[in-house]
């Protein structure tokens, strides 16, 4: 396989024009067996490195930053035990984030809404389900090269997003 052209993808924190020079620094550190977070760092503090100007340098905003970080991971890792209308007994994610609106207009943050909250929601639900498919088409997209390998799943993701796209256009 041989590798033509970066392309960044959607919500990458760093620029179109950028990602070329990112891809080849990458590439670069990983042939020196150097591709961990701490390495990426180490040649991000470097003011000439293309990685410099995506990374928060003020101590202050990074620390709360990774606390925000730190507080999603909480939201995130949270689950209940619920038994389904037909007895059945699942584990399911406790809180889901949402798009709130305050006073009319859509938060700017992702708000943490209890699940019990969200089913009851037809705007939450649409929210999380949406969210779903988009994970959906990026395990697809991001694993694509192992089709082979996961063919049952891969042709079962594709009959499903056929099948919800063409139910969007009728």
């Amino acid at each position: 396989m041989t590798i033509k052209k970066y392309i960044r993808l959607p919500n990458a924190p760093f620029t179109e024009a950028d990602t070329q020079a990112i891809g080849e620094t990458l590439t670069r550190l990983a042939a020196k067996g150097q591709s961990s977070s701490v390495h990426i760092l180490a040649e991000a503090r470097k003011a000439s490195s293309p990685l410099h100007p995506y990374i928060e340098w003020d101590d202050a905003k990074a620390a709360e930053a990774h606390r925000e970080h730190q507080a999603t991971r909480i939201a995130n890792k949270v689950a209940v035990r619920v038994v389904t209308a037909e007895g059945e007994e699942r584990v399911l994610r406790a809180f889901h984030a949402v798009t709130v609106s305050v006073a009319g207009a859509p938060s700017r943050f992702k708000h943490y809404v209890p699940l019990e909250v969200v089913r009851e929601s037809a705007d939450y639900s649409g929210q999380v389900v949406e969210e779903a498919w988009r994970q959906l088409r990026s395990w697809r997209d991001r694993w694509d090269l192992y089709r082979v390998e996961f063919g049952a799943v891969f042709g079962a993701i594709d009959e499903l997003i056929d099948e919800a796209t063409q139910e969007v256009v009728a």
